[in-house]
C-alpha cells in the first residue's frame, strides 16, 4: 500500500508536477501576527506566480466589499477557529476559492460543508499541510491494521512551540481518530489533563508538550514488553507548509465546486 502511495499518479501529478497557472493568483492573507500568517506573507509576496491583493486581520478586519473590491480570487485563512468560522460566509459571499490553515473548528465541518454548498464554493483544508505529515499518518494507518491483533501498545507525543494556543494538535487528534478505526483502543485521553491519571488498556494516551519558538514533532510509539518501535515525523522549516499550501491552491482551483482535503490532494 506504502508502494504505491509513493507512486501513485495522483502524488506525481499534484506534488511533483504541479497543474500550471497561467495567470498570477491573486491572494488574500487572513492574519498578520501567527506564524502560519507571517510565513504565507514572506513566501507569497516572493513568488513570482502569486499576487497578495490584501491582508485582512484584528485591527483590517474582511468585509464582501474589501474582497471584491481587492480583485482576490483566493482567500488563505491563517486565523484561528473562530474567527475563520465567522468570516467564512464573507468569503464565499465574495466568490473566494478558500485555503483554511487555521484548526480547531473541525467540530464544525458540516456547518461548513453545508456553507460551501450553499454558495457554490470551493474550499481546502487540512490539519497539517505539509507532505510528509499526510505519509506520516497513512504510515501509521497501516502499522495500526498490523499490530490491531499483536500483543502491541501504542501512543503519541506531540511537541509544538510555546505560542500554538490548542492541544492537542490538530494532527494528534487526527492520529486519534485513525487509532480508534484501526486498532482495539477505544478511548483517547490526552496529558497535561488531571482527568487522564488513570491508564486503561483501550486508552490510547497522547501526550503534549509546548517548548521553544519552532517546534513542530509528532512522535508514535509501538512498544512491546520486549521491543519498541517509533515513528516521527518532524518539520525542519515551515517552508514545508508553504510548498503544501502552494500545491493546494493550483489543485483546488481546477476543481468543481466542493470541499477537498488532503486524501483529494494525494491520496
Amino acid at each position: 500500500m506504502l508502494k504505491q502511495l509513493l507512486y501513485s499518479k495522483n502524488l506525481c501529478f499534484h506534488y511533483a508536477l504541479t497543474p500550471q497557472i497561467n495567470l498570477m493568483t491573486k491572494c488574500t492573507i487572513i492574519g498578520r501576527n501567527g506564524n502560519m500568517a507571517k510565513e504565507c506573507l514572506s513566501f507569497f509576496g516572493m513568488d513570482p506566480e502569486f499576487n497578495i491583493s490584501a491582508n485582512f486581520h484584528s485591527t483590517n478586519p474582511v468585509s464582501k466589499r474589501a474582497l471584491s473590491e481587492s480583485d482576490s480570487q483566493v482567500v488563505i485563512d491563517c486565523s484561528v477557529g473562530e474567527v475563520f468560522l465567522n468570516n467564512l460566509e464573507t468569503y464565499l459571499k465574495a466568490n473566494q476559492v478558500v485555503v483554511v490553515i487555521s484548526s480547531g473548528w473541525y467540530g464544525d465541518l458540516e456547518k461548513v460543508r453545508g456553507l460551501v454548498k450553499k454558495y457554490q464554493g470551493r474550499l481546502f483544508y487540512a490539519d497539517n499541510y505539509a507532505i510528509g505529515s499526510f505519509l506520516f499518518k497513512e504510515i501509521i494507518k497501516e502499522a495500526c491494521q498490523l499490530i490491531k491483533d499483536q500483543d502491541f501498545d501504542i501512543s503519541l507525543l506531540e511537541k509544538h512551540h510555546i505560542n500554538k494556543k490548542d492541544y492537542p494538535s490538530a494532527v494528534a487528534l487526527k492520529i486519534a481518530d485513525i487509532v480508534i478505526e484501526n486498532t482495539k483502543k477505544q478511548q483517547v485521553k490526552t496529558f497535561p489533563n488531571p482527568e487522564s491519571k488513570v491508564i486503561q488498556p483501550e486508552d490510547f494516551c497522547i501526550s503534549s508538550y509546548r517548548v521553544g519558538s519552532n517546534s513542530i514533532d509528532h512522535e508514535f510509539y509501538i512498544a512491546s514488553d520486549y521491543e519498541d518501535i517509533k515513528i516521527a515525523h518532524s518539520v525542519r522549516d515551515r517552508k514545508a507548509f508553504m510548498k503544501g499550501i502552494k500545491t493546494a491552491i493550483e489543485f483546488v482551483l481546477t476543481k468543481p465546486s466542493g470541499v477537498y482535503d488532503m486524501q483529494d490532494l494525494i491520496g
